[in-house]
């Protein structure tokens, strides 16, 4: 399509030295599914002219909601402020860094993270990221090289599939992050037929069901969840340098635990997976925080954790 053939273009030319995008779009991701990405599809459409160019003032960006969030950007800034502070600064504060957001939609998320971070005083960082909708990249890198802070360099954002980033060089990239993990809404493929909300409201009924079949499987789906995740953590891992920061924000829980959400997994699983996948991450290193992009919709349902990689 047009939008494709653009997006191409201007992640090909933004590419640096270290990461270059890859020339095919990614084969349909295991998430998906069931209208998955239906959502920011349609928004995307709102925002591009048909030559794929943003359609309307850059700036009203401020005042709106963004990738499925409905809190403004400016509200969502202050609200991750202390966080961004906290976990993100450390790693990057002597300049010269990198910093890769891992699905970064259409680029809020990380471009409220970088304003933040240049607040704080550190200057000289590249950027990157990598987002599986087309559209949502294509506006990324549009929104990203409009207002990135002052002494910041754009390094690129590809069109990917999180849970495989092989264009990205191992041990390359100081804080590597995502806003959020789209899980799996139907785990084990077994509603196909059904919508998304539909396909998560029979997981649902499981957890409730008193059947010890439903709740066999229940526990078999919230596996292929945790696989789901690990998948997309470990090429986090992968590419993060050794001693940088693995941050993943608005991680929801079990769909089993908290039912008001699309599924995700418990903080017991982190420690757990650095074991079973062999992830260097230092466990020690393992913190967590409530989510603090919407509290007043999230802060009980869902969490940030941030991550140091050994070294």
């Amino acid at each position: 399509s047009e939008s494709e053939d653009e997006y191409s273009s201007t992640t090909q030319e933004a590419s640096s030295d270290r990461i270059i995008c890859p020339l095919e779009p990614p084969p349909p991701s295991d998430n998906d599914k069931q209208g998955n990405f239906d959502e920011y599809i349609e928004a995307d459409k709102t925002k591009l002219t048909t030559t794929g160019a943003l359609a309307e003032n850059t700036e009203d960006y401020r005042n709106e909601g963004y990738d499925g969030f409905d809190v403004a950007f400016d509200v969502a800034k202050a609200n991750i402020y202390d966080y961004v502070t906290e976990y993100f600064v450390p790693a990057l504060q002597n300049g010269g860094g990198s910093i890769y957001e891992s699905a970064c939609g259409t680029g809020a998320n990380l471009l409220m993270t970088l304003e933040i971070i240049a607040e704080s005083g550190v200057k000289d960082v590249t950027v990157y990221g990598s987002e599986y909708v087309t559209d949502s990249g294509l506006i990324a890198t549009q929104m990203i090289e409009a207002h990135m802070p002052e002494s910041f360099h754009m390094g690129s954002i590809c069109q990917a599939d999180s849970t495989n980033l092989n264009h990205v060089p191992s041990n390359s990239i100081d804080v590597v992050f995502t806003g959020y993990i789209d899980p799996l809404v139907d785990p084990l493929d077994l509603n196909p037929e059904e919508g998304n909300s539909d396909a998560t409201d029979v997981s649902i009924a499981r957890c409730k069901s008193t059947d010890e079949e439903d709740r066999a499987i229940a526990e078999k789906e919230q596996k292929a969840q945790e696989k789901w995740f690990a998948r997309w953590v470990t090429e986090m891992v992968r590419i993060t340098k050794p001693g940088g920061s693995v941050i993943i924000e608005d991680v929801a829980k079990p769909i089993c635990q908290i039912r008001k959400d699309w599924g995700g997994v418990s903080n017991s699983f982190w420690p757990r997976a650095v074991a079973d996948y062999g992830w260097d991450i230092d466990v020690d290193s393992i913190s967590f925080d409530p989510a603090a992009r919407n509290p007043d919709r999230y802060k009980e349902r869902r969490y940030n954790v941030a991550m140091r990689k050994l070294g």
